[in-house]
């Protein structure tokens, strides 16, 4: 269905139709799941590309790409089509038992399009799993269950993946349930509001920390076994590490004889300007995450290894020790093989990258000169508009963001406050989006501040 590619608003948002859904959700759905107030939610009813049309026919601009999936356009026709032919064919198989073709191409595509020598992968269905993956083959291959992470951190919130992730409010509730095996160390952010050292200095006073925590635990029970980084962190508001910290991380890896991962769930697929972020700084590590952009739509994620770590599981010996029932799902496959096909045919990765700097360049010119932006920061169609309170550099602007959001919304514009305290405006449209989308974005961003402007002026 073709939709118009700028918003159209007809009715109040939320409109009638989405405000007695929202009520009917409420009886039907545990509370904790999806927020609901009198500006909260619109439900979607279908897209195209860029755009999204509720259930009270207005149509809004996404600049999420609903959490970073639908890298190359929701409801891409070619990706579409190739799941149709797939589901008119086999809609399911046994994965671990007796699999699909498909699960071979894709691996094999997988093999092909991911940097260094990562060369055989373990399917999964969430980018949480693919985490969880992870952990698990760097504890089979080192025997030590410890993890470093860092501030900022979201790998995810299965049980697994919660081990990795930073954020307290998500690990407070079920503290009890995890083992002391986490080391959460600072994040060294290149671009933070109100840098009191070099980035040398905090690339040098972190990779130090680390080495130093892989050293103390070496003499416990709990030895450092891997290390886990989002090259660029994604919820954790579009933070790019200094440059060298990657580099730095790899040589602690090697030095200790600990395994690298990289949660690329996020950042893969082209999101910031390369296939994959760590290819920025053509930092290898020994298992890549990988997810939501790798089919578009349909959920199936990957761990992908080297093979002298995925080795180190052995050979099936009947029963796998580790899968799931949709492991290799043949949608998920057929999907996936037609999303690397359309990226590459389309150059998106490139797309994302020179578009992606235009959309910096005019936010950075057109919104700076507001008092309560802090850092506008981005690579490729990953960016991050922070927001922080005049006169108080390091107390996030919370209300401000989710106010922006909201009123945002009601304009066309469907986007999301990030990082631990929300204060974050995290723009990650599809790739496809167009300078014309662009432009109208920051236009009615520039509308809503300079609202909000007078509002704390009067």
């Amino acid at each position: 269905m073709k939709l118009p590619s700028l918003p159209v608003i007809k009715t109040l948002i939320p409109g009638p139709h989405s405000k007695k859904m929202a009520s009917d959700l409420r009886r039907y759905e545990c509370p904790q799941i999806t927020y609901i107030d009198k500006d909260f939610p619109v439900f979607w009813e279908s897209a195209d590309l860029c755009s999204i049309q509720d259930v009270d026919g207005n149509i809004y601009l996404d600049l999420t790409a609903a959490f970073g999936v639908a890298n190359c356009g929701h409801n891409n026709p070619v990706i579409n089509r190739a799941a149709k032919k797939q589901m008119d064919k086999l809609t399911h198989g046994m994965g671990d038992v007796h699999p699909t073709p498909l699960k071979i191409d894709l691996a094999r595509e997988l093999a092909r399009i991911t940097p260094g020598n990562l060369s055989l992968s373990i399917f999964s269905s969430s980018g949480s799993e693919a985490v969880d993956t992870a952990l698990k083959t760097a504890f089979m291959a080192t025997g030590k269950p410890g993890i470093i992470s860092f501030e900022g951190a979201y790998h995810g919130l299965t049980l697994g993946a919660l081990n990795a992730t930073a954020w307290e409010m998500f690990r407070k509730p079920f503290a009890p349930l995890l083992p002391s095996i986490h080391h959460i160390l600072p994040f060294p952010d290149c671009s933070p509001v109100g840098r009191q050292l070099t980035e040398d200095q905090q690339c040098e006073r972190i990779l130090a920390n680390t080495r130093q925590t892989v050293k103390k635990q070496a003499k416990t029970s709990q030895p450092i076994g891997s290390i886990m980084i989002e090259p660029v962190q994604g919820r954790g508001g579009s933070r790019i590490p200094v440059k060298g910290f990657l580099k730095g991380l790899r040589d602690i890896a090697d030095e200790y004889e600990l395994l690298l991962i990289f949660d690329e769930v996020y950042t893969g697929f082209g999101r910031t300007g390369n296939w994959f972020a760590c290819e920025e700084e053509k930092v290898i590590p020994d298992l890549l995450c990988i997810g939501k952009g790798m089919s578009n739509g349909f959920p199936i994620s990957a761990c992908i290894g080297k093979r002298k770590v995925m080795d180190q599981w052995g050979p099936s010996q009947g029963e796998a020790i580790h899968t799931s029932t949709f492991l290799g799902h043949p949608v998920g496959c057929a999907m996936g093989l037609a999303t690397i096909k359309e990226m590459e045919k389309k150059n998106i990765p490139t797309q994302s990258r020179e578009n992606g700097s235009y959309f910096l360049n005019l936010l950075n010119s057109t919104l700076r000169k507001y008092d309560f932006v802090g850092n506008i920061r981005g690579r490729g169609m990953m960016i991050g508009l922070e927001l922080i309170n005049p006169g108080s550099l390091n107390v996030p602007a919370t209300e401000t963001a989710i106010q922006i959001v909201k009123k945002s919304l009601k304009k066309g514009l469907i986007l999301l406050a990030s990082g631990e305290y929300s204060n974050i405006l995290c723009l990650t449209p599809p790739l496809v989006i167009t300078r014309k989308q662009i432009d109208f974005s920051v236009t009615v961003l520039n509308e809503i501040f300079t609202e909000i402007s007078k509002g704390r002026t009067q």
